[in-house]
């Protein structure tokens, strides 16, 4: 499955323009996670603790954005990264909470890095999150990487301890052979 993954990931990944595609580490991918290919050639992995990897989407595929991280949340995703502005907002609208950023840190960069923006880190509640990213970004920032992974990972904990973090449930109009994925 693997295999199929990486030449999956690697197609979508190229189909977007340098400054973007920097963002999918493809070795960070493969790394003891669960590999996912939608049947769109839309791809992610979801690592043991349950952070989204690699969620890449298929340009010419059929599923929407929202569409393949439901996926994603339904097969035990419960956190991701984002660097910058670009996927802020739609991990926001698709039940992830925004927890805690830090400073780009090239010790930490992925190879191909082509410029630096800020790393946030989200936790899924379920619910879909207002907060404006510049908003977000003048509250301080984790000290580095590290901290505000750890940061992200207390708060999940703390929420999983309170209730059961929901799960997303899809749909059963949206399960047809158009939208399937192969695990």
């Amino acid at each position: 499955m693997h295999l199929r993954y990486l030449l999956h990931l690697l197609i979508n990944k190229y189909q977007y323009p340098k400054f973007v595609r920097w963002k999918v580490v493809i070795r960070r991918c493969l790394l003891r996670n669960k590999a996912v290919v939608c049947s769109d050639g839309s791809c992610f992995s979801i690592a043991a603790d349950g952070d989204i990897e690699g969620l890449c989407k298929n340009k010419k595929g059929h599923l929407s954005g929202s569409d393949i991280i439901q996926q994603a949340v339904a097969q035990g995703g419960t956190k991701c990264n984002s660097f910058g502005p670009t996927l802020y907002n739609f991990y926001c609208r698709n039940g992830f909470e925004p927890v805690s950023w830090c400073r780009f840190d090239w010790r930490y960069a992925p190879r191909g890095t082509t410029h630096a923006e800020p790393l946030v880190f989200f936790m899924y509640t379920g619910k879909n999150t207002a907060t404006p990213y510049d908003a977000f970004l003048k509250q301080k920032p984790a000290a580095d990487f590290i901290q505000a992974y750890q940061t992200r990972d207390a708060a999940l904990q703390k929420k999983r301890a309170e209730s059961p973090l929901p799960t997303r449930t899809i749909p059963s109009t949206s399960f047809n052979k158009k939208k399937k994925c192969f695990f």
